[in-house]
């Protein structure tokens, strides 16, 4: 019996998905951690190269900020009054408060052409420089500086345009970059150059600081030589790339990359390694400066790179341990859920018949509607899109007084149904005692939008029609526009109330006569205004939901006002039903769909008035 009995449990398609979900997820997780080390590795790889670029950039950021901050102190200070000073005193002032308005600049000089400073006819070379925290003023002429063969001077006077020096080291062992552009009188004669000092040992404290991705991590500034001039190890400043690789090299008996110095000098970014298949295996990134023909470069080591891998392949073995318990340990449990899963679902499924079935019978269905009358023919019709929907309509006589009204509810499925019932309940309970469509309206709307919490409204088309005189009072809620075979003639005031005279025509139009209010249950207390129609026999109204118009085909193309209008037109000089013309819609829509899923709910009434 024991045997026959779990024969039968594996025969349970219930258990057999769940022993196949778990067995194939064991294998996924097998194949997961056979492939873990070479997939982990390249997207480190990938992510640290990005990260390294994007250090690099940062760094060049860093430094031609600084260099744009020299180069524009330059350029202003050329254009000021000191073209035409010839006092020193005024010279040395100005350059003092440009000194003292940038705290990037470490000093800036003037060299002047003999002559051009009254009493300096050998020369004029005045310099101030910040020394810890306060100014000071030189002539370097008088510290014995022979500034007229000097690079940073005769340079910038032949070319006549600006000129980054060559990084030096200056009397106080601070290294320094210079940039030099040529100075002017008011004539645009050449009369000197200007000189402003960068103090480069900073780059070194800052770029460390700020641009370390991994713990071995070197960033460094190179210039147009590939001469270190910013380096965390302060020993190569100043030393040669060359230099500094050879002594590596030698020292731990690894290969030398030589393309890497010459993408540098032929000013290329990217990247390359160095030290393959050894301990100090590493990327080299770099990336030129323009302006200056600087490199900036971040060399970075493979074994910081991959620390994090062999950290991600240990974890993902013990997670596919992990993984593999917990399946088998849960896979019992599993199994009980997804029975009271269907269990559940097979429930819902017939609460939401059952909800169905009752919101149907809330429709009216038995037509004609008044059989014993030949004075009015009306007919409605409401298909939901799921299981239950949140379109309404409702139409009672009371005496002489035809009550109409149609609907749409925001929202669809259960919520919206819920509201359905809540708002045609209202409505049935406001008519009996209400008969104006805009108090109607009013009523409606004043007892959803009190603690409407969901904010969820509903739009409509509440009317009346008075058998035996042919008004017809209209109030529409935000909903779309009916379409009659009615125009307007005429209007003429009776006391307060205005009625429009209708005059029949031989096919269906949009009717457009205002008011259009907004729908029930947005806003308290809102005043709702109503139209009055003086219609004769003959007069047809076909109210209807936005799932006809926006009934949708395969290729997602609506069914459309248009359509609808034409369609109509097509039965409106026949002398049929209100149910003929609203099962001649409902064809028309379901040829325009061919098939494709129905996504909201269609609600039609039409009425006929003879």
């Amino acid at each position: 019996m024991r045997a026959i009995s779990h024969l039968k449990l594996l025969h349970d398609p219930i258990l057999r998905v769940c022993l196949l979900v778990m067995g194939a997820s064991i294998v996924v997780l097998g194949l997961i951690f056979a492939i873990s080390n070479q997939s982990a590795s390249k997207q480190i790889l990938e992510s640290s190269i990005r990260l390294a670029q994007l250090n690099v950039e940062k760094a060049k950021g860093v430094v031609e900020r600084q260099l744009t901050a020299i180069e524009t102190t330059a350029f202003n200070l050329s254009s000021t009054r000191i073209r035409r000073y010839r006092e020193a005193n005024q010279i040395y002032d100005l350059l003092e408060r440009f000194v003292n308005s940038n705290p990037v600049i470490w000093g800036i000089a003037i060299g002047y052409e003999p002559g051009v400073i009254p009493g300096h006819e050998e020369g004029f070379a005045p310099y101030v420089r910040r020394v810890e925290g306060v100014t000071e003023r030189l002539n370097l002429l008088e510290m014995g500086r022979t500034y007229l063969q000097s690079e940073w001077y005769v340079t910038p006077m032949r070319q006549k345009e600006p000129f980054w020096c060559k990084p030096f080291r200056d009397v106080k062992n601070a290294l320094i970059a210079c940039f030099c552009i040529p100075l002017t009188d008011e004539q645009e004669r050449p009369i000197g150059v200007i000189a402003v000092d960068m103090l480069l040992d900073q780059f070194t404290e800052q770029l460390v600081k700020e641009i370390q991705p991994y713990e071995h991590s070197d960033c460094m500034v190179l210039d147009k030589d590939l001469d270190f001039i910013a380096h965390p190890d302060h020993s190569l400043i100043m030393t040669s790339l060359a230099d500094a690789v050879s002594k590596i090299t030698q020292e731990n008996g690894c290969q030398e990359n030589e393309s890497i110095a010459i993408r540098m000098r032929n000013r290329d970014q990217g990247y390359d390694t160095y030290s393959e298949h050894t301990r100090f295996e590493g990327m080299m990134f770099y990336a030129p400066i323009r302006q200056t023909e600087w490199t900036v470069a971040l060399s970075i080591l493979k074994s910081d790179i991959f620390k994090e891998s062999r950290k991600l392949a240990r974890s993902m073995f013990y997670l596919c341990l992990a993984g593999v318990f917990l399946m088998v340990c849960a896979s019992g449990f599993l199994f009980n859920k997804i029975r009271k899963v269907v269990e559940h679902k097979a429930g819902i499924e017939r609460e939401l018949s059952m909800a169905h079935n009752i919101q149907m019978a809330m429709v009216k269905k038995v037509f004609p509607a008044y059989p014993d009358r030949d004075d009015i023919d009306v007919y409605a019709t409401l298909i939901p899109a799921k299981d239950v929907g949140g379109d309404l309509f409702d139409f009672a006589l009371k005496g002489e007084v035809l009550h109409f009204c149609i609907g749409d509810v925001s929202g669809k499925g259960v919520p919206a149904s819920l509201f359905m019932a809540i708002t045609r309940t209202l409505y049935r309970s406001i008519i009996a005692r209400e008969e104006a469509p805009a108090r109607i309206a009013e009523a409606l709307n004043q007892s959803i939008a009190v603690d409407n919490k969901e904010n969820m409204f509903v739009t409509m088309y509440i009317g009346t029609l008075d058998l035996k005189s042919g008004k017809l009072r209209l109030c529409n809620c935000g909903h779309n526009v009916p379409l009659s075979n009615g125009i307007p003639a005429n209007s003429q005031r009776k006391g307060e109330e205005e009625i429009e005279q209708m005059t029949l025509t031989n096919h269906m139009e949009f009717m457009t006569l205002p008011p259009t209010n907004i729908p029930i249950g947005v806003m308290e207390e809102f005043p709702y205004e109503e139209m009055t129609l003086q219609i004769e026999p003959g007069f047809r109204l076909l109210l209807y939901t936005d799932g006809i118009t926006e009934a949708e085909n395969m290729d997602h193309q609506l069914y459309g006002e248009e359509r609808l209008r034409v369609e109509l037109r097509e039965v409106s000089c026949k002398k049929q039903s209100a149910q003929l013309d609203v099962e001649h819609i409902l064809n028309s829509v379901h040829r325009h769909a061919n098939g494709y899923t129905q996504s909201d709910d269609i609600t039609m009434l039409s009425i006929h008035y003879k």
